[in-house]
Parts: structure tokens; sequence; C-alpha cells
């Protein structure tokens, strides 16, 4: 129903209760946070600043902005509300946070405004703990992948998978191990299921996922190559990526350069990377990070010093603590 009328906002308006604005009364904020994906969303917000004025940060978690409201019979009108709604947001805001430097970039020139960007965080400390035992895989060099699948790199995967099973054919022991959500596995299990060197398994969540990060051979990390997925992912950085660049394992980014995660693991080396639709040349790279240990080192100490520099959660909190205080700082005159 939702595709056919173009929102949520059709159906229902998200109202404020009253036990809610009893607690927000009785709490006091200095400031309120908030991310927004929709219209109603941005209606929540200001109902809550209706209830106390204080300022606001918003946290642009994704590129909604452009892509919210663009199909269904309502859809032109939602749009032309969005588009309003979100300017008006983001002008009242204090603070405007996103996830990447581009998306930053991108905002700022569109919206006339300011924006600094937060990437996600790892708990350095946590990741080092954990034992590693790379070689209890009955001699196979395994590739893993662990995340959601979606219409923005199920094609890569496949090509993952085929060049696995190629390799296999010519001698090669490697194993493909995916890792992704139990919606997903249902709508992608046709295509990896008739497969013998490629495993489809519910994602590990929360610590149990540092173990197999850190025991794989490899980390791969697909984008796909279609004008869709560079349009939807270009300002995108996976969330995963700190996880990848800490666990000691070696990283594989197949994907164009024009997406932002693409771009970062090819100015910043933590990867190797193939950022040309080419299976051949994805199928050389694999070849030569199974054979070649050092090169599988330097790139896994790389990406393990630039996580601990750049995305320690200890580190970034402090940052993020003071990016806070800042705007209570300027709003009550405080130097």
């Amino acid at each position: 129903m939702r595709k056919i009328f173009g929102g949520d906002e059709v159906f229902y308006i998200k109202k404020i209760s009253s036990n809610l604005i009893d607690w927000i009364k009785n709490f006091d904020p200095d400031l309120v946070y908030a991310h927004f994906s929709c219209l109603n969303d941005i209606l929540f917000i200001k109902q809550i600043l209706d209830i106390k004025s204080s300022p606001l940060v918003v946290h642009l978690m994704d590129d909604f902005l452009q892509f919210q409201y663009k199909s269904g019979f309502f859809a032109p009108l939602l749009r032309i509300l969005w588009n309003r709604e979100s300017t008006q947001i983001l002008r009242k805001a204090s603070k405007r946070i996103c996830i990447s430097d581009k998306m930053a970039l991108f905002y700022k020139k569109k919206y006339k405004l300011d924006f600094v960007s937060y990437f996600n965080t790892i708990d350095c400390e946590l990741w080092r703990d954990y034992p590693v035992n790379k070689h209890d895989k009955n001699g196979k060099f395994e590739i893993v992948y662990s995340g959601t699948i979606n219409n923005k790199n199920i094609k890569n995967l496949i090509a993952m998978s085929e060049i696995v099973e190629e390799l296999n054919e010519i001698g090669q022991k490697v194993i493909f191990s995916i890792y992704t959500f139990p919606s997903r596995l249902e709508i992608f299990r046709r295509f990896f299921e008739n497969k013998p060197s490629v495993t489809f398994s519910k994602v590990l969540e929360g610590n149990s996922l540092i173990p197999l990060l850190k025991n794989s051979d490899l980390l791969f990390l697909p984008v796909d190559f279609s004008k869709e997925s560079v349009k939807k992912m270009k300002f995108s950085m996976f969330a995963k990526i700190p996880a990848y660049m800490i666990s000691g394992s070696p990283i594989l980014v197949y994907g164009p350069s024009e997406v932002e995660a693409v771009e970062y693991a090819e100015k910043s080396s933590w990867a190797y990377v193939i950022s040309e639709e080419n299976k051949d040349k994805l199928k050389n790279a694999l070849l030569k990070l199974i054979a070649d240990k050092r090169l599988r080192f330097e790139l896994s100490q790389k990406a393990q010093n630039l996580a601990i520099k750049h995305h320690d959660s200890r580190k970034i909190r402090e940052k993020f603590k003071a990016e806070l205080c800042g705007v209570l700082n300027t709003n009550t005159g405080l130097s």
C-alpha cells in the first residue's frame, strides 16, 4: 500500500503520546538530537520542540533527502512537502551531521548550510582481546562477506561466488562464506544454493562477529557498478568498514570509485581495490591475495592502523561530545 500511494503519511500521522510529553518535561533536555527519514519523523521532531524549545541537532544516516517519495500516487505532493519540511528542519538545527565527507560537501552546496560528518566507530581495545585462529579450515582459504544483501551488491556477490567455484575447479581450495539477515537469506538464497564452495548463513551480531572477521583469510566488500547503485550509494560509508579494518584480516573491495566507501579505500590503501567492472581482474586479484601472504599482512596492518587512528570509539566519543557541547555553549552564550 505504501508503494502504491507513495508514503506512510497517507495512512497515519505520527503523534507524540501524553506519557512521552510528561517524560520530556520532567527530563528537561539540554538539546534534542534526532535523525529523520520521512515526513512523519519531521512532524514528531517538531512536536518535541513545541514541548521543549531546546537546540536541535540532526544526524542524517542515509541519503533520504534525495530519494524519498519518488514513486506512488501521492508521491508528487509528498515530495513537495518533503523538500519544504526537510529544508526547514535543517535550517532550524543548530548542528547538522551526516555520514561522510562527500555527503557533507554536497549538502553544504545544496542547502547553503554547514554540515559535519561522523562515521561509524569501533572499540579497538575490545577487538584486540579476541584470539586469532586462521588455520582451522581444513587448509581452505576463506573469503567472508558479512552484512545486508540488496540490489546494490548482489551482482558482485554472485560474481565472487562464480569465481570461487572456478578456482576450486582448477585445484584451489577456496570457500566463500556469506552472512546476512534472515529476511535476505530467503530472498537471495537461490543465487548461491547450487554452489558447493559457497555457504549462506544468518549474520552474526554483537561480539560474535569479532572472531568471524578476525579468523577470516579475506574480507570482501562489494558494491555493484550499476547506475542505480552508484546513484544510491555514492555518499555511503558502510557501517561494517571499521569492523573490517580493525579485524586484522585483509580486505578486497570491488566497486565503483564514485562511491565514497570505495574512494576511501583507494585513497587510504586500507584494502585491495578493483574499481572497474571486470571479472577477470577480480579473479586475478583474488589469486594474488591467496598467493601473497606478505601483501595480505601489509593490507591488514594498514587497515588496523587507520582504524585505531580514525575510527576508535573512545576518541570519536570525546570528539562527538565536544561537538554537542559546542552547540550548548553557542546557544547559552558560554565561551
